[in-house]
């Protein structure tokens, strides 16, 4: 479901959601509400293609903040993924405010963990980010560890993304 092909030598308004099929870019078609509407799509994944129906289900955000932890490593983990859905995670922040610390970043499935990012705060309050995209499937989750915290530190780490559901 996609409105013609795209005139390169126009330009969509700011809010045209774009999509292509590998050869050619398309607007997409969204309703009133600026939902996508479409039936299957094809996303890039790590070594290859995800080529299964599936759609936008809801936006993924989950954040967690301790104000006094106890010395230490500080562990945040994101949800796992529920049977039917797939994450597409993009963005992950987090921070110490009070000391300038270590940061890890990855995904994993419980038992298996993959670093995204490892970076030290420059100073307190510096947020650390990591930018990219990577897919969830059931049972993945998301786990940022805030090192060497000192007692009484005040920490936070975010996820975002979308979750699609996925038709078998």
């Amino acid at each position: 479901m996609t409105q013609p092909k795209i005139d390169g030598t126009k330009h969509g308004q700011p809010r045209t959601i774009f999509g292509s099929d590998g050869t050619d870019w398309y607007a997409l078609l969204v309703d009133a509400l600026g939902h996508l509407q479409v039936d299957v799509v094809t996303v890039p994944g790590i070594n290859s293609y995800l080529n299964i129906p599936f759609g936008y289900n809801d936006r993924l955000f989950d954040r967690g903040e301790v104000i006094g932890v106890p010395a230490g490593h500080w562990y945040f983990f994101s949800g796992p993924v529920p049977p039917g859905e797939i994450w597409v995670v993009h963005s992950l922040s987090a921070v110490n405010w009070n000391n300038p610390k270590t940061i890890e970043m990855g995904v994993g499935d419980g038992a298996t963990w993959h670093r995204l990012n490892q970076e030290t705060q420059t100073a307190m309050a510096d947020f650390i980010y990591w930018n990219g995209l990577v897919l969830l499937k059931q049972g993945d989750q998301v786990r940022i560890i805030i090192l060497d915290c000192t007692l009484n530190d005040n920490v936070e780490a975010s996820v975002w993304g979308y979750k699609m559901k996925v038709t078998q």
